[in-house]
């Protein structure tokens, strides 16, 4: 996150990357991480995961979603 707050652009992608993993912690974590960034964009990537198979998945999006707005 601190790297990310830095605009460092590698930070960003690795974190976006990290929702498409297979491990569900680190997927929720990244979705977490977006909510507590704050940054509107995230809000194009976090939306399509309110559907996602997971249902904590899902509820982590949405709270990170509702931190966005």
């Amino acid at each position: 996150m601190g790297l990310c707050k830095a605009s460092d652009a590698e930070a960003r992608r690795k974190l976006v990357d990290l929702i498409y993993g297979d491990d569900p912690v680190s997927r929720r974590a990244a979705v977490w991480a977006m909510g507590k960034l704050g940054d509107p964009e995230f809000a194009q990537i976090l939306a399509p995961l309110q559907n996602d198979r997971g249902e904590n998945m899902r509820k982590m999006a949405a709270q990170s979603l509702a931190l966005l707005r």
